[in-house]
């Protein structure tokens, strides 16, 4: 639907395209020349903090229950010191939960948890574990049903790979050179690009911080955002009659130079995402992300 966009910095092109039935408007914007982060920023980002990064996992999980138990009244979120030794008793099943509660929902939970970590001062690696506890006091303890072999594997794997692309999507709107309501502006956007991250900020102080330098962790890497929007006809073989019409939006992001040595995990990926906005059909329809973890030059 669209393709790869090679524009100079702080450049948007606009066209409309129609292809295979449906209309896009799509948006290319390279957002800025690379940039390299500021010593004093990276200094300040490794320091570690175990106990509030701990605090965030656990009470997340504390107040994800209590919403399920008080406010849905979910048969799963009536847990007493019997569920808990029935699950260890009992052990890991393989549950059969609707798509979205397993492949989006606890990924995305798990970036939550990964984020708790990242926020303060661990690393990729490092944050991973705190994602695996997050998801391990959930299942264990968390529900009266038996735990989850498949959530306690995509929970922390997505909540990886999702984490991180938050994390280092949140850094590239932050700045703590700014103020007023251009600093609202930023800390709220990031606030939503990445809660745990926005909460870590907001708890430290850091929101409202003001220093010399910006604050983003990673500078400002290659990047471009792809944002398109339009209107899609799906249609079925023979069956005009059951044929939907309805929105649609997708944004692409790739982040870094996929050619230029790797450093850290992640330093290199791309997201695509799609909502829809028609009957019948869910509104989040695609994520698909390629992340580097590792590359060496072979030749």
């Amino acid at each position: 639907m669209l393709a790869s966009a090679t524009e100079p910095a702080d450049s948007v092109a606009c066209i409309q395209q129609e292809i295979e039935g449906e209309k896009v408007f799509p948006f290319i914007h390279a957002v800025s020349e690379p940039v390299q982060p500021d010593s004093a920023d990276v200094a300040r980002f490794e320091k570690k903090s175990f106990w509030r990064a701990a605090g965030e996992t656990v009470g997340f999980n504390i107040g994800l229950w209590a919403f399920d138990r008080y406010a849905l009244k979910g048969h799963y979120a009536y847990i007493n010191w019997n569920t808990i030794k029935e699950n260890f008793k009992h052990g890991f099943d393989w549950d059969d939960d609707h798509l979205n509660t397993n492949m989006f929902a606890h990924p995305y939970n798990g970036s939550l948890f990964y984020n708790a970590g990242r926020s303060n001062g661990y690393n990729f690696w490092q944050s991973e574990l705190f994602a695996i506890g997050g998801s391990a006091m959930w299942e264990l303890f968390m529900e009266s049903e038996y735990p989850s072999t498949n959530d306690i594997i995509a929970t922390p794997i997505g909540g990886a790979a999702l984490g991180e692309v938050f994390y280092r999507t949140s850094d590239l709107v932050l700045d703590d050179r700014t103020k007023g309501w251009e600093r609202f502006g930023r800390e709220t956007a990031a606030f939503l690009i990445s809660p745990m991250r926005g909460f870590t900020r907001i708890v430290t102080g850091q929101a409202w911080e003001k220093r010399p330098t910006s604050g983003r962790r990673f500078g400002m890497p290659p990047i471009s955002i792809n944002f398109s929007a339009g209107t899609r006809l799906l249609a079925f073989h023979n069956e005009d009659k059951l044929a939907k019409f309805g929105g649609m939006a997708q944004i692409d992001i790739i982040y870094g130079d996929r050619f230029a040595p790797s450093k850290t995990p992640y330093d290199y990926f791309s997201f695509h995402g799609e909502l829809n906005l028609m009957p019948t059909q869910p509104l989040l329809s695609r994520i698909e992300i390629q992340g580097r973890l590792l590359s060496r030059e072979l030749i």
